[in-house]
């Protein structure tokens, strides 16, 4: 027995051996652990006791991912005064009309220049078409729920004067409403719990400082739960303490890089229930379920039902905060994410469905990164020639009242 054991541990202390002079001879090498070629999230973010994170104001740096596969875009990002990516607000001109646009990261755009952004896209459009002056804002923040860009708006938007607001709704939307943190992320967010009475109740506040490699979720009574495990646990560990900081791993990850079935099945991209080639779905990858592993198995049923429940709650109040404000509010969800929504109150609350459809013989594929689920350029100005005139619509309305009632704002 003991013979065996020295054989294990000469052949362990070997192993060790071989990968330390490996690893030295990479980093030689010029190789790079993977979290140094990766754009790290204090870069941008902060935390934020109310929202999780936001924006720090008068942030630069360099975005590059996607991660931890090979790097697909470079871009420089900034942000202005206000902790939003673009210019800075200015004064009010004369007759301009503002639009602020919510959402996550498919608002924000880190992956192309923010010239490119359909955000941007959508304000050089509406300059030409209008009489008056328009400022598109872009206030979409990377990892945000729809609770997230209600708080925003409740505690921020409000200064910003908007006459429009739009919500752009993502899949991953219904998850990020009841989720208070996610393995690997280095912040939290609260969550709102729905009560019986429909008043909602914010939880999680001030947002401690989560272990890295925890989860926590709203249960079916809306309680927050852990729901990681040791599986969940161990594989977030190895990353985040050893393959993170490993030259040897990033030649391991630019090897299965040339592996696409490998690379698909690892990064965890999934495509949402009832995508079609007819709509262009916002969808950012939203790998949490599989990072948490099957030790963290929950009812489905109940908990699709507080998912759709909650969200249709938050966009009534998001609504409602928006309309207090004297602005619009439009909500942008394609129709598989609607169907999930308790479409009968939102309509009764005058909140309708509206959802950019492709061109004919446009392929959905090309619209976003090969190895990311973000759109790429060409997906932005997609989106942003479909949104311009549901938009531009809307502001039209909005002058003709003007023109009707002087007063009005």
């Amino acid at each position: 027995m003991s013979g065996r054991l020295g054989r294990a541990a000469l052949g362990l202390a070997s192993l060790a051996c071989a990968l330390f002079a490996a690893e030295l001879g990479l980093r030689l090498a010029g190789y790079e652990p993977l979290a140094a070629l990766y754009s790290q999230p204090e870069l941008f973010w902060r935390h934020d006791d109310r929202l999780g994170w936001s924006l720090e104001p008068g942030a630069r740096g360099r975005f590059r991912g996607p991660r931890p596969f090979p790097v697909e875009f470079e871009t420089s990002v900034e942000t202005n005064s206000l902790g939003l990516r673009g210019p800075e607000l200015g004064p009010r001109a004369p007759g301009e009309l503002r639009v602020l646009v919510l959402g996550d990261s498919v608002v924000a755009g880190f992956e192309v220049a923010e010239v490119d952004t359909f955000v941007a896209l959508i304000e050089r459009q509406l300059a030409g078409r209008l009489d008056v002056p328009v400022r598109v804002i872009n206030a979409g923040v990377r990892g945000y729920g729809t609770d997230q860009s209600y708080l925003w708006f409740r505690e921020h938007g409000r200064a910003v004067g908007a006459d429009l607001v739009v919500e752009v709704f993502s899949a991953n939307d219904f998850e990020d409403n009841v989720t208070l943190h996610r393995p690997r992320r280095p912040f939290g967010k609260p969550v709102f719990a729905l009560r019986p009475s429909g008043a909602l109740e914010l939880v999680g506040v001030p947002v401690p400082s989560y272990e890295i490699c925890s989860a926590w979720v709203l249960d079916a009574a809306y309680r927050p739960t852990r729901i990681d495990g040791p599986l969940s646990r161990g594989l977030c560990w190895l990353q985040t303490r050893l393959t993170d900081h490993s030259a040897f791993f990033t030649l391991v990850a630019t090897s299965l890089a040339r592996l696409p079935g490998v690379l698909g099945a690892l990064q965890g991209v999934s495509r949402p229930d009832g995508e079609t080639a007819a709509a262009l779905v916002p969808w950012p990858v939203a790998a949490s379920r599989a990072a948490v592993g099957p030790d963290a198995a929950l009812d489905r049923e109940a908990r699709a039902r507080i998912e759709s429940e909650l969200t249709t709650a938050l966009l009534q109040a998001l609504a409602r905060e928006v309309r207090a404000t004297g602005a619009d509010f439009l909500l942008m969800i394609t129709p598989p994410h609607w169907q999930r929504l308790g479409t009968r109150a939102l309509l009764a609350d005058q909140i309708a469905a509206h959802y950019v459809t492709l061109p004919a013989g446009v392929e959905p594929s090309l619209l976003r990164f090969r190895n990311d689920s973000h759109w790429n350029e060409r997906g932005h100005r997609i989106y942003a020639e479909g949104l311009a005139p549901i938009i531009e619509e809307r502001l039209r309305a909005l002058l003709s009242r003007r023109e009707r009632t002087p007063a009005a704002r």
